[in-house]
Formats: C-alpha cells, structure tokens, sequence
C-alpha cells in the first residue's frame, strides 16, 4: 500500500496524465484506489476540494480512499514535525498537509508517493528530504506504475 500527496493527483490530471487522453491511467488508479492500495490521509481531501472543479468531484466520489487521523498516525507526523519543523510554515503558502501524508507512510509502513523534487534547502525542506531523512521509502507517480506493474 502506498500513502499518495495532494500533488500527485493535481499533477497526474492537471498536467501529465488528462483523464480524456489518458483513460487507461485511470482506470487502474482508480482500480488501486478501491482496492486499498492507494490511501490519502484525511486532510489531503481538503486541499483536493479547494476548488470547484473534476478533481474536487473525484475526490469527494471517493471517500473510502481517504485514512481518518488515529493516534499512530498523529504521532508519527508529531516526530516528523520535530526533527524538520520547516516543512510547514506558519501563515505560509506551503502545505500543512505534507507532514500527515508522511506521518501515515510511517505509521502504516506505506511507501510515499509524491511529484515533490528534493529540496536543496535544510530549512524548508520537500516531503522527498523528509523521507530521505527517516530512511522511509519515498517515489514519483511513474516509479509508482512501474511498481504496480502498470504499462500503457
């Protein structure tokens, strides 16, 4: 199973992956999605219902796809916190979102899956630095196809 950040869906249906040109992407993803595979931490509902639009309404069809908060998973976004505080800011345009979707990787022993690239700042770090950092496994959306078997 695999913890997935908001970015990957933004990014797959806003720029790489087009649910009309690309419907084969989405039917295994969605695929993955209910069979378990794929799992979003609860606040990644938020950032993906921000707006009015297709992403929004396939978020809000799909709520088995999103994992409540429980104490695990609270406490291992309260140690990522700790050793890398700069992965949020405080009034900030970065997402307060990152340090569950790591928390539930940790907890779960899920790999994370981003479209994040590596940070070359110590202080304001990227989910890739994160992950680097605790020795948890951390990949793209295409090294998560390759994984899953997926060809297209």
């Amino acid at each position: 199973m695999y913890s997935v950040d908001t970015s990957v869906l933004i990014t797959a249906w806003r720029d790489h992956y087009w649910p009309d040109v690309f419907p084969g992407f989405w039917d295994r993803f969605n695929d993955a999605v209910d069979a378990g595979v794929l799992q979003a931490i609860d606040p990644v509902k938020g950032e993906l219902t921000k707006r009015d639009d297709a992403v929004a309404a396939w978020a809000k069809a799909r709520p088995h796809f999103f994992v409540p908060l429980d104490t695990d998973i609270q406490a291992a976004t309260t140690d990522v916190l700790s050793t890398h505080p700069g992965l949020i800011t405080q009034g900030g345009k970065r997402s307060t979102v990152d340090p569950f979707v790591i928390g539930l990787g940790i907890a779960r022993g899920f790999p994370v899956v981003t479209y994040e690239k590596a940070s070359n700042s110590t202080v304001k770090p990227h989910i890739p630095n994160v992950c680097n950092d605790k020795g948890h496994p951390v990949m793209g959306m295409e090294q998560l196809a390759r994984a899953l078997g997926w060809q297209f």
